[in-house]
Formats: structure tokens, sequence, C-alpha cells
């Protein structure tokens, strides 16, 4: 067996592709954010005071269970305030980019990822306004590979109308074969 010398390559040498320019979500979409997951986690947490104080006035659970659970107000706190962290950061760290040859979509606060999705391997787009969408305008555009799916989410929904024709008359152009029109849903 012959021994394949390798040769090493250093980054300096690498020609860099210039900086991507990333389109953003609309500016209506951390407010959509703050109300959906605030709203819910917030919910649920009301919920389990409610037990709390329930615990405390009705007698024979009062007997059983002790006093009102001191811990429910702080443990609601150490869960909606990095809930609410996490979303008011959320819209800085997302983008997407619409390519010749692919998109790149990123998101992510703690745990940040970039999804490059060559137009040859989109297998279908799907648009979809759940009920903070369609209040605010918004909605999210899915794109789907064999082995993969992402999404922007937040856009207006106009964007959202001119986007899915496009990527699909991209991948039709690249692959030769037309997408299904009819994975438009209006469903959360």
């Amino acid at each position: 067996m012959r021994h394949q010398e390798s040769r090493q390559i250093f980054v300096n040498d690498l020609s860099l592709p210039e900086p991507v320019v990333w389109q953003k979500s609309s500016d209506k979409f951390p407010v959509m954010l703050f109300l959906s997951r605030g709203g819910t986690t917030l919910f649920f947490l009301l919920i389990l005071n409610l037990f709390g104080v329930i615990f405390y006035f009705v007698e024979e659970l009062h007997e059983m269970m002790g006093s009102y659970p001191i811990w429910a107000p702080p443990v609601s706190l150490v869960v909606l305030i990095p809930v609410l962290w996490v979303t008011a950061f959320e819209h800085r760290h997302r983008g997407y980019t619409i390519g010749e040859t692919e998109i790149r979509i990123k998101m992510g606060v703690i745990h940040r990822a970039e999804t490059v999705m060559p137009y040859g391997r989109i297998q279908h787009v799907v648009s979809r306004q759940g009920v903070f969408h369609r209040f605010f305008g918004l909605a999210l555009l899915e794109i789907h590979t064999a082995g993969q799916g992402s999404s922007i989410d937040g856009l207006e929904k106009e964007v959202v109308d001119e986007l899915r024709p496009f990527i699909m008359e991209r991948v039709s152009q690249i692959t030769g074969k037309s997408l299904p029109d009819e994975l438009s849903l209006n469903a959360s």
C-alpha cells in the first residue's frame, strides 16, 4: 500500500467568502414572542401560585400540606426571568439570507446554529400562521429537505407570500422538478 502525503492548508491561505448580510424578522416579532412565550409561561406560573393559595385556605389541605408553599413565588421568578431574557435576545440572533445556490438560516441565543440549505435539496416549502402570527400579520416559512427542516419565523405575511413561490421556482430551475403547491397551511 502506497502512502499518500497530505499537504497542510493554513486558514490564512484560504479565500474566505464575503460576509453574509442577514435579513431580519419583522420588528413586531419580539412583541409576538413576549406575548406568546411570556404569556404562556406566566399563565402556568399563576396556576402554580393559585394552587399554593388554595392549599393555604382549604383547611383539609392546609392541615395535610402545611402552610402556604413559600417556594412558589421565587420558583416562578426563577422560571419566568430566563424565559423572558432568552425571548428578549432571540430576535437579535435570528436571520436569513437568500443566495443564488442556497438559503441560510441562523438562530439561537444560548445554542447558536446556522443552517445552509441548497436549493437542490429542498423538497417542500410550507407557510404557517398561528393565532399570534395572524394577530400581528406575521407568518412562519418552513423549508424542508430530506434530512432536515428549518424555519424562518416572524416574517411579514406579504414577505412569506413572495418568498415561498420564489424558493419553489428556484428549486424548479435547479432540479428540473416542480414542488407541490398545496402545502401552504394556515394553522398553528
